[in-house]
């Protein structure tokens, strides 16, 4: 087999277009004057030439990665590629001069000076790295010329002269002008640059629309960035309308091309339907691929992949382990949150309430709201730290003032009790509306039902009552089941219907609300809403009385002593007549004298 290293010659330096620019305008001319004899490279040109023809030299870009690096690393990676850049067109261009960039340089100047826009591109490029002996005005002075000539390369990096004001003033308004003349001939990162511009307004006036229209250009041309950024664009509805298919569709073709942040996204909507078919094993391969990236935000969301099983066997000890390095390693507040939760609940790691509030505490420092519910939680029980209500109180209302809906419904019931702060049954009562108006806490809602039945905090008004009762009822809250059930059963704020009584007493007993069960036995003991039944009537007074309701204790103890739906057994009788009198049923107290006298 023939070594691909062994078969290069000075002939190959010139076999393809220009090696300025993958995407250049015209393959560079070779002449008498440019070409060496074809002769053997030595080890060292061998080695070069195979760089420069190995994929990477696609990646030599010089607009700012904006996503992922800080100010000062993408300096830092600009100059490094610059540098690399100009050695290598030097090396290539003039071979003779391998060793010698100076002689390299002036004879590269002296066929910019005749009017070759690619040289005069090349020996900015030189300026820009010191290689010409001065830098500024003389870079920006070479590129100008070159982008005169229409040379997109020099135009796009034209642009970014003015607008970091490199060798000349800074001047944004001026640099979109160069960024539109690059981008106009197909250039991709001058496409990409323009709708940075639009969407920030830099330069000209912002124009979210227009910003996706050159995103969309450079993705098409295969722009990761781009790529990234036009899928949001389409997941925020930024000058696009808001759409899930294109939003999968473009961060996935971001994510095959190593974008973390893309890959991240794709394997969220894997996971949960977003424009995609459900895919766990899709979701857990994308966030696979995030988290060889040391990022904090895949590492997360392998680790929930590991928890719930999508895509994987389920395992709460691999989803710790993921959650901890994600907690630990970028600082995400809602991996912290998590490793909280797993703490608190014993999930993957032995349960330890201190770690939890711990936890809990480093993510609610960060702004995470559900962690800040959780620490305000943790104070108010005593949960892994000295109880504090008051302190409690205050980290519900901070989660509460930015959104959180369960910490407003805990809010709430602070102030309609006076738990952690004075009593305020009107302050109650708005804070259980904004988290009921919600639609997502079917609990504030039941409570805004309970505040209009009783009057608590606002004027009463039974149909108003209903109203919130049915919103919470339909999301299945029990309790709101069980009091819409009792307004049917007697009319209020409804018209009177013991059969929509009955239903509704049926789903939340079904669900295992005690007050419902012995409510729903009621119906079937004097066959309110549905046909008497002395049997079923006995077995729901049972499960709620096994559950602790006292009226239902002194309805079986009622039915063991007359044998009703049941065999007929005083020493089970007077056991529940006993356990409803401890509670203070007054019926039960008096059947305990009756066996006391008899």
């Amino acid at each position: 087999m023939v070594s691909v290293e062994n078969d290069l010659t000075t002939h190959d330096l010139y076999a393809g277009n220009s090696v300025h620019e993958a995407n250049t305008e015209q393959s560079r001319e070779v002449t008498s004057e440019t070409a060496p004899e074809h002769k053997e490279l030595t080890k060292e040109e061998k080695k070069a030439l195979l760089w420069w023809k190995t994929p990477y030299r696609h990646v030599l870009s010089y607009h700012f990665d904006q996503l992922f690096l800080t100010e000062s690393e993408r300096l830092k990676a600009r100059q490094i590629r610059i540098i690399e850049d100009s050695d290598l067109i030097l090396s290539i261009d003039y071979p003779k001069h391998f060793y010698d960039k100076k002689e390299a340089f002036k004879a590269l100047k002296a066929k910019a000076e005749q009017g070759d826009p690619e040289a005069q591109y090349t020996v900015g490029v030189c300026y820009e790295t010191h290689i010409g002996r001065y830098r500024s005005k003389k870079q920006f002075e070479w590129l100008k010329k070159a982008a005169d000539q229409g040379h997109s390369a020099a135009q796009y990096r034209l642009g970014t002269c003015f607008f970091h004001g490199d060798g000349v003033a800074q001047d944004e308004k001026e640099a979109c002008k160069w960024f539109l003349k690059a981008a106009e001939q197909g250039r991709v990162d001058a496409q990409y640059r323009l709708g940075m511009c639009f969407f920030n307004g830099e330069g000209v006036a912002q124009d979210e629309k227009e910003a996706c229209k050159w995103f969309l250009k450079a993705a098409e041309q295969g722009s990761v960035n781009a790529q990234y950024r036009i899928a949001e664009c389409y997941f925020n509805g930024q000058g696009v309308t808001k759409d899930e298919a294109k939003v999968f569709e473009w961060y996935q073709k971001a994510a095959d091309q190593g974008n973390f942040k893309a890959q991240n996204f794709t394997a969220y909507c894997y996971l949960n339907g977003y424009g995609v078919a459900p895919d766990p094993k899709k979701a857990l391969e994308y966030s696979q691929k995030a988290a060889e990236h040391e990022n904090s935000y895949a590492d997360y969301y392998l680790g929930a992949c590991y928890f719930d099983g999508d895509g994987i066997t389920k395992d709460q000890v691999e989803a710790f382990k993921w959650f901890l390095r994600a907690a630990e390693l970028g600082g995400y507040s809602y991996a912290q949150y998590q490793v909280g939760q797993c703490y608190f609940y014993g999930s993957g790691v032995d349960k330890d309430e201190a770690k939890a509030f711990e936890w809990y505490q480093k993510a609610a420092e960060q702004g995470c709201v559900s962690a800040q519910h959780s620490v305000g939680y943790c104070y108010f029980y005593g949960r892994g730290v000295s109880k504090n209500e008051i302190t409690g109180f205050s980290w519900f209302l901070k989660a509460a003032e930015e959104g959180y809906v369960y910490a407003q419904y805990r809010v709430g019931q602070c102030y309609h009790y006076g738990e952690g702060v004075d009593k305020d049954l009107r302050k109650g009562f708005n804070w259980y509306l904004k988290a009921a108006e919600s639609g997502n806490d079917s609990s504030a809602q039941n409570s805004v039902g309970y505040c209009y039945d009783l009057g608590y905090g606002v004027a009463k008004d039974s149909k108003k009552a209903c109203e919130w009762y049915r919103k919470a009822a339909e999301q299945g809250n029990q309790i709101a089941q069980g009091n819409l059930g009792i307004n049917y059963f007697y009319g209020i704020g409804v018209d009177k219907d013991q059969q929509e009584a009955f239903k509704w007493y049926q789903k939340a007993a079904e669900q295992g609300y005690d007050d419902a069960q012995y409510r729903l036995g009621q119906c079937y003991y004097y066959g309110q809403g549905v046909s008497a039944d002395p049997v079923k009537a006995f077995e729901w007074y049972q499960k709620a009385a096994e559950q602790g309701e006292v009226n239902a204790q002194y309805a079986l103890g009622y039915c063991y002593l007359r044998g009703l739906g049941t065999i007929s057994d005083d020493k089970e009788a007077f056991k529940w007549f006993k356990k409803a009198a401890e509670q203070g049923s007054k019926k039960a107290q008096w059947m305990q004298r009756i066996e006391f006298l008899f």
